[in-house]
């Protein structure tokens, strides 16, 4: 949806919902908003705070935005241009790929380039949809403009700072609770760094090009022989998730005696390392004086001896054996 922000007198911030097309236009053709516009593209920047200011990336909210967390259908995406006629083929190719990139509104920026509001993917964040949308149209991003309460400076309603509207952008498809529950879901995504984009998309960078760097492949999970024995039964639930939640390959053979899947015996090597691994941890708890690094070794060990395996513990694997390729039950 398309929310106008305004402030109060302590520079809080609050959204009200623009209702229809009716009154965007009105709002965007105030004669106040028309004047600051033509101060800012004769130079005056001081002019641009005073602009119309528009949000688009959020679900429903109303007053105050202080903590929302409503995660709309659509998200703004900032397109720069360096003079006129690079505005100009911006311009075509945007409404030339706009079924490909769901493009749901484009305006005129005050200082020339172009605003996009695109639909976005349920299940994404903001900024794996702007990666996407960028790469088809081989435009320069801002990687940190990926805010939810992310705020535009708004031009007129003209046809010429205005050239594509869908009324779609005035009613939210998800309800509130579905809006509250995407926001989740996407936050936990980044909190697992989970993002399905290029490392660099993680770096401040205001002229970014992702289609110039390889997207990071996600791991392809457990080889053939481990995929035939999950679909048998021969893995544990924990082993048979640990490929896809931690991306190493499983072996099957689970070291320890406590493991769900009885029957599978661990290998001599995979034993001594493991008891190897127990050996030096019990060592460091004993004589470590740091009281934190105590702690942290501490909950690794109750982890481990919680889990499958009194020895396979994500954090004593990567801090031991970092290169192995036996890893088992996470």
């Amino acid at each position: 949806m398309i929310y106008r922000i305004y402030y109060d007198n302590k520079k809080r911030k609050f959204a009200t919902r623009v209702k229809n097309r009716e009154e965007l236009i009105l709002l965007r053709n105030a004669q106040q908003n028309l004047d600051y516009l033509d101060r800012v593209r004769k130079g005056d920047q001081t002019a641009k705070p005073h602009l119309l200011q528009l949000a688009y990336n959020m679900g429903h909210v109303e007053g105050a935005l202080a903590g929302c967390k409503s995660i709309g259908s659509y998200f703004f995406h900032d397109v720069d241009c360096y003079d006129e006629e690079h505005s100009k083929q911006t311009k075509e190719l945007i409404l030339e790929k706009k079924d490909e990139i769901g493009l749901r509104m484009l305006e005129r920026s005050a200082s020339g380039g172009w605003h996009l509001v695109c639909e976005r993917r349920r299940g994404t964040t903001i900024l794996e949809n702007q990666v996407r949308v960028a790469t088809v149209l081989k435009v320069e991003m801002d990687t940190g403009a990926k805010d939810l309460q992310r705020v535009a400076f708004s031009t007129s309603g003209s046809d010429d700072d205005l050239p594509y509207l869908d009324d779609c952008l005035f009613t939210e498809p998800m309800s509130a609770e579905e809006c509250e529950a995407e926001y989740e879901l996407l936050r936990e995504r980044q909190r697992r760094g989970e993002e399905d984009v290029p490392a660099g998309a993680k770096k401040a960078n205001k002229h970014y090009r992702p289609w110039e760097e390889a997207a990071e492949k996600p791991h392809p999970g457990p080889p053939l022989k481990e995929r035939e024995s999950m679909e048998k039964g021969r893995l544990c639930m924990v082993c048979a998730g640990a490929p896809k939640h931690y991306g190493y390959g499983c072996t099957g053979e689970c070291l320890g005696t406590g493991c769900k899947e009885p029957g599978l015996q661990a290998s001599p090597l995979h034993l001594s390392l493991g008891l190897l691994g127990f050996y030096i941890y019990y060592h460091a708890l004993k004589y470590f004086s740091n009281s934190r690094l105590r702690s942290v070794l501490s909950l690794m060990m109750r982890r481990s001896s919680a889990r499958c395996c009194s020895f396979c513990d994500p954090g004593i694997h990567s801090f031991m054996y970092p290169a192995a390729e036996y890893f088992c039950c996470m």
